[in-house]
């Protein structure tokens, strides 16, 4: 029995370093049910385009109740996912989402109490790091912010393929509190900043979720030169949201890298998931705000600027947070490393990019 007790003890005592009091409910084990909403993003994102193939093949083998209940998963998708703000039905759905999120990942422990855009009027786009495998980290975190008002309700930017093809990943971004969804193009960046929207963007994109691994986080650069001018030219405030342990809910390793690689460059997903964990999460926010300028030569000197700048802020804050991380989490940060370049062609000074790999030295 005094066994038992001291085991029950040391338990307890691994947990407090990592979740604080209040949060995790006392040394209940995970619950089986933990697992869906990490295994909800790929399905809704995936299972969505090959829905139609399922709906086709049930039909044509006329197993019409299998048929059924596919047609009607699809139709409750497309319901939420086109329904307004003030629907009933997207914020039950937003409701139960959230519950699932903060049930299956319920610490997210943000840095600063008080967010750096308080108090500010200008429309804003969030910058979300890592992407991750599934965007997951991301989404609980948006989630979190919109259900307590850290944040304003967002357009998301999300592959065009993924936006046109599966209204089940669209009813996903809605349920974690977006506005509107657009696939990524300038086009569409353009109409949501003529509009003032605020956005959410994830710029690692599928580069980002191919090269990280269990060892080492990589966040892709090459699209914050993009961003960077389009908030410059819009009057857009910039945020970026570093999620730490954000790429660890989906672990993967580094085998048939390049090949995987070569795919994500193509626009299409080069992962290679194993199986979600329980991840405390950690978050910090950093603002800025860049003068408004028109198009040309000087707001192209201010975004080579800015995007050379926001780099060298994330790597000092990796650097900087990883002592608090560790004692609010208990789990240590990977190695940090910087893939792609951002307008200038180069890394900014202090801002290391991998030399041995000849396949990320080209991205």
């Amino acid at each position: 029995m005094s066994v038992s007790k001291t085991q029950d003890n040391q338990q307890q005592v691994v947990i407090a370093n990592v979740l604080p009091e209040g949060v995790y409910r006392r040394n209940v084990a995970p619950l089986g049910l933990d697992v869906v909403f990490p295994l909800m993003e790929p399905i809704l994102a995936f299972g969505g385009l090959t829905s139609y193939f399922l709906l086709a093949s049930a039909a044509y083998r006329k197993r019409f109740g299998a048929a059924a209940a596919l047609a009607a998963l699809q139709a409750l998708s497309l319901s939420i996912g086109n329904t307004s703000e003030e629907s009933v039905l997207l914020r039950r759905a937003r409701d139960a989402y959230f519950t699932m999120a903060r049930r299956a990942f319920p610490m997210m422990e943000f840095l600063a109490t008080v967010s750096p855009h308080e108090g500010r009027t200008r429309p804003r786009i969030l910058l979300m790091l890592p992407h991750g495998l599934f965007g997951i980290a991301a989404k609980r975190y948006y989630a979190e912010v919109t259900s307590t008002g850290r944040q304003p309700g967002c357009s998301f930017f999300v592959d065009d393929k993924l936006c046109a093809l599966s209204p089940m990943m669209k009813a996903s971004a809605r349920m974690c509190g977006a506005t509107k969804i657009y696939p990524v193009g300038d086009k569409y960046v353009r109409k949501a900043m003529d509009n003032a929207e605020n956005c959410v963007v994830f710029p690692g994109g599928f580069i980002e979720a191919t090269c990280t691994s269990k060892s080492c986080l990589r966040l892709y650069s090459g699209t914050y030169g993009y961003w960077v001018t389009r908030c410059i030219e819009y009057g857009y405030d910039i945020e970026v949201v570093l999620i730490y342990h954000g790429s660890e809910i989906w672990e993967q390793g580094e085998a048939f890298f390049d090949s995987r690689l070569a795919m994500a460059k193509k626009g299409m997903p080069g992962i290679l998931p194993t199986f979600p964990a329980r991840t405390p999460l950690a978050v910090r926010e950093i603002l800025y705000t860049p003068e408004q300028l028109k198009p040309g030569p000087d707001c192209a000197e201010a975004a080579r600027h800015l995007s050379a700048t926001i780099l060298t802020d994330i790597v000092a804050a990796y650097s900087n947070d990883a002592a608090r991380v560790f004692e609010i989490t208990g789990k240590r940060l990977k190695r940090l490393e910087i893939i792609g370049k951002p307008l200038t062609g180069e890394l900014p000074r202090g801002v290391k990019s991998p030399a041995k790999r000849t396949s990320l030295s080209r991205l």
